[in-house]
């Protein structure tokens, strides 16, 4: 199936992150987040390439919000994959704001 050119495929992906994190200097135990990531692509279906490109958003974010770092994440567990819509950047993201 293609797409028309001007058009992209967005999906949420829900994510299960399994790292090692001590506690109070202690050793390290097994922690888990859930969290979301989205990937915007040119086609319809999800391939090995995005796999890896939604398993590194998930460690940016745990990296970013949470100071977990790659070497901490024992596994990723991509739980869901869904396809929000197919259709323009800009209906996505929808009328740029204009300040007030």
């Amino acid at each position: 199936m293609s797409i028309d050119p001007k058009n992209r495929c967005y999906f949420i992906l829900a994510a299960r992150a399994i790292y090692m994190r001590p506690i109070d200097g202690g050793d390290p135990v097994q922690k888990t987040r859930d969290l979301n990531v989205m990937l915007e692509t040119t086609h319809p279906n999800i391939t090995k390439a995005d796999l890896g490109e939604m398993h590194h958003a998930v460690l940016q974010r745990l990296r970013t919000e949470n100071h977990i770092e790659p070497s901490d994440v024992r596994d990723v567990v991509f739980l869901s994959v869904n396809l929000l819509g197919v259709m323009p950047p800009e209906t996505f993201h929808g009328p740029a704001e204009t300040p007030n």
